[in-house]
């Protein structure tokens, strides 16, 4: 049996699970999350860049990394526009979820005793919440399927 992609689009013997894309779109997520905290630390810690400019930076790099591996893998059989507006058009997709992202953030440690006693922790639902909407989002608009009519 030879799977072609994560994204269950067409494979040799059986199509893999409704839920393959979702989750592999979950582990490329976390490995992000991984990327943008470490090119965060080198650039402040190691390089002694200010915290927003490096922020920018880690952020731009752990979006970059994980849709070069969404094209490559979770979402590989899908049609492909020219990478530059894909990318783009992920980067954008994803400072939806950013933003939905710090919005929970900002509630939690505004209006919760937890939220600012817990600040590593209150990242948690907003960054679960962006996660859903961005895989939602890229799915339907950036990585469209061969079979779809979203472009």
């Amino acid at each position: 049996m030879t799977l072609l992609s994560l994204d269950g689009a067409v494979c040799r013997s059986r199509r893999l699970p409704r839920a393959a894309p979702a989750l592999a779109f979950a582990a490329v997520s976390g490995l992000a999350f991984g990327v943008d905290m470490a090119v965060l630390a080198v650039l402040v810690h190691g390089l002694g860049w200010p915290g927003l400019a490096s922020r920018g930076a880690s952020i731009v790099a752990a979006t970059s990394g994980s849709w070069f591996i969404h094209r490559h893998a979770t979402f590989s059989g899908r049609a492909r526009r020219p990478w530059l507006r894909e990318w783009l058009h992920y980067l954008a997709v994803n400072a939806i979820g950013m933003t939905l992202n710090y919005g929970c953030y900002a509630l939690i440690v505004a209006t919760s005793a937890f939220g600012p006693a817990h600040p590593l922790l209150a990242v948690i639902p907003g960054g679960v919440l962006a996660m859903g909407l961005n895989y939602a989002l890229a799915s339907r608009w950036v990585f469209v399927s061969r079979l779809s009519s979203h472009r």
